[in-house]
């Protein structure tokens, strides 16, 4: 938690994340750990992410986010407005539980406000809960109830003089300034006998939350095992181990499942008590209703007829009401897969709880006790709680940390635990950037199920499975990370591309769902998703999808990719090369764009070129079946079959695919004949 806490004041948010998320992993009900993690999340901007994870939680401080989570994603000028209304409502039902919490001190301790520049407070206050929700009820257009709170929020602290400043800016329909107190009556001196300058000698920071005990769950490992104790799949790879029995309408369910803030309508109203309109503030909202409804008639009126009105059409585009920015098409699979009659319960954390895809043994017993390859865990002694939490929280009586060596000892052993944990993590991912699926998977099968089944590290094994061309082994991984954080969106590009290559409509249909419909922050991947969904369907607007993509951000090359393929399918390979030059440019490393660029020259029948191209990318990814093909045809049409027959022969190592078969048979046949080989190849494999 301190390393985290740190990168966070230091603005290091990508690394902050990552460590939160594997404090998350540890135990996904602790409270603060969820904190933390959305804490990371919010400042990445990911706001979707942090709504869902935070739905359900009911400390204080993850109320508060979650109430700034759906200001945030309320803003949004292209949502709905019924959906801003929702999510303005469920940040009010939050903060409305955390105010009625008994966690929350009920006066104000000012020596803890006065040590704010040397202590973090885990616990907001209550006047900036106050005032956080006095600005959704401003949101909702209920100035009573905002200025309620706002005038709650200044008796708790004076010093939020910017809730009076709203208070005056909604105050002339909701208060009456002749028997309002004004600010010489708010902003007065503090009396001495009145004022309590003590620490809060029960502070939230002391919790059992924040300082588990030392017997809690920790951290462990798997021992290293090599090649031989695994069971190779048909890419000679290592074969994951997965039970996936959740079926499509299960999972259809579990996407569109949403909690509820408050699960009890009585207890809402209780919160909420007289927490309504004003009879001048709904007259007022009516009245502006009815004018936007007569303005939006005379506009569709206008956008009918010109101004002499002989002709008609919708020339006057100003005034046609715009559809949305990213809209789907409703036909087919999709509007049938979201049948509103379809009720199936699901029990998120039932689904959390299954087993994530493992390597699988070389052995013959497939039941093999994982448990027998843990490392020994530390026999170390126990120490007292309370001597480890002086190394970390500054106690309410200052007295100086009671620190000895066993406490060393201990502290430096978590410190070792989470460092191997990186390692481990580092190491994956080096093998993985250079394309090493079987020493990434080996690696990663280190990391207990609690490190090893969350997303990065899921997506991660998925990745690096798609990059040989294993879309089923990829598919599995990427729908486990899908089913258990369905937030997680990093690697949604490459999931829709492997559910594209497998002709997996309906999930599909389910992943552009969740992200044209909940993952409002993640444009990109949603785009890229629907493409893929629109060329299922062999439909000619998927590469309108994808430049919206690149249009969205050009920095990333995935989508140039997808145009790229788009454009040479379609025989376009002038406008092909451009997209994959564009794909370089953004990532100099993709052997994707590499390839992609050879085999327009290929195509054009320009073997000498696209041989130099091939060759990059067969440098930069040796072992893709699919490079090791396309380079091998290359070499076939310029008669370098000794080569051409040693690629081939890899590829089908790893891929017998029946024109991986036919294009040995062939190169064999040429090379048998005396005048058809070419001395002297200069290609290196």
């Amino acid at each position: 938690m301190s390393l985290v806490y740190r990168d966070l004041d230091d603005g290091d948010y990508r690394n902050a994340m990552f460590l939160a998320e594997r404090l998350y992993a540890i135990d996904k009900k602790n409270e603060l750990y969820i904190f933390l993690f959305s804490k990371c999340l919010y400042h990445m901007l990911d706001y979707t992410a942090c709504f869902s994870i935070l739905k359900a939680v009911k400390s204080i401080p993850c109320q508060m986010l979650f109430a700034q989570i759906c200001i945030k994603l309320g803003s949004d000028p292209k949502m709905e407005s019924q959906k801003k209304r929702r999510l303005w409502n469920d940040g009010v039902a939050a903060l409305l539980l955390a105010l009625s919490s008994k966690e929350l001190p009920e006066k104000v301790y000012w020596g803890d406000e006065l040590a704010s520049t040397s202590v973090r407070h885990h616990l907001p206050s209550k006047a900036s809960l106050c005032s956080l929700l006095a600005d959704l009820y401003i949101k909702l257009d209920n100035t009573r109830a905002a200025a309620k709170y706002l005038w709650m929020c200044l008796q708790s602290n004076p010093y939020k003089v910017t809730a009076y400043n709203k208070l005056c800016d909604i105050a002339p329909d909701c208060v009456d300034f002749k028997t309002a107190q004004l600010p010489d009556h708010v902003f007065t001196p503090f009396q001495e006998s009145k004022i309590d300058l003590r620490r809060n000698p029960s502070p939230y920071l002391l919790s059992d939350i924040i300082i588990p005990d030392t017997n809690a769950s920790d951290i462990q490992f798997y021992k290293k095992i090599d090649r031989s104790s695994v069971r190779l799949n048909s890419h000679s790879l290592p074969a994951i181990r997965y039970n996936d029995t959740i079926t499509v309408d299960q999972l259809r369910s579990f996407v569109t499942y949403q909690a509820k803030i408050i699960e009890n309508d009585e207890d809402y109203k209780r919160l909420t008590g007289d927490n309504k309109r004003s009879q001048l503030e709904s007259i007022k909202h009516e009245a502006i209703i009815l004018l936007n409804n007569k303005i939006k008639q005379e506009k569709e009126l206008r956008a009918q007829s010109t101004k002499n009105g002989l002709l008609k059409g919708n020339n006057d585009k100003s005034v046609i009401i715009q559809p949305s920015d990213t809209p789907l098409d409703d036909s087919g699979d999709i509007s049938q897969g979201y049948n509103s009659n379809i009720h199936i319960r699901v029990d998120p954390d039932a689904m959390e709880r299954d087993p994530p895809p493992k390597l699988w043994s070389a052995g013959n017993n497939q039941s093999s006790n994982d448990d027998a390859l843990k490392e020994e865990k530390s026999n170390s002694q126990m120490i007292d709680r309370d001597i480890i939490s002086n190394y970390f929280i500054p106690q309410p009586n200052y007295l100086a940390a009671c620190f000895n060596q066993k406490a060393n000892e201990y502290i430096v052993q978590g410190m070792n635990k989470i460092m191997k944990l990186l390692r481990i993590m580092a190491n994956g991912y080096m093998y993985q950037s250079f394309y090493y699926c079987e020493q990434t998977a080996l690696e990663l099968h280190q990391l207990d199920n609690s490190q090893y089944d969350t997303p990065s590290v899921l997506c991660m094994l998925g990745r690096v499975y798609y990059d040989t061309s294993d879309y089923e082994t990829a598919h599995a991984l990427f729908r486990r990370a899908f089913k258990t954080s369905p937030w997680f969106c990093k690697e949604v590009p490459i999931y829709s591309t492997c559910l594209w290559y497998l002709k997996l409509s309906v999930e599909l249909n389910i992943l552009v769902y969740r992200m044209e419909h909940e993952n409002y922050c993640h444009k990109y991947e949603t785009y890229i998703a629907a493409g893929n969904l629109q060329k299922l369907y062999d439909n000619n607007d998927a590469i309108k999808w994808f430049i919206k993509a690149a249009q969205l951000d050009p920095s990333r090359y995935y989508a140039y990719i997808l145009i790229g393929n788009e454009r040479r399918d379609n025989g376009d390979d002038l406008g092909a090369k451009q997209y994959f030059a564009n794909s370089m440019i953004a990532n100099q490393r993709s052997y994707q764009a590499w390839h992609g660029m050879a085999s327009c020259f290929n195509s054009m029948q320009q073997y000498g070129q696209a041989r130099v191209l091939f060759h990059e990318a067969y440098r930069l990814h040796p072992r893709h079946p699919v490079i090791l093909f396309t380079m091998a045809s290359v070499l076939y049409e310029l008669r370098e079959y000794d080569v051409a027959e040693t690629l081939i022969r890899k590829s089908i190592a790893l891929s017998k695919k029946e024109e991986n078969l036919l294009l040995l048979e062939k190169i064999l046949t040429k090379s048998s004949e005396p005048t058809g080989i070419m001395e002297g190849s200069s290609f290196i494999y």
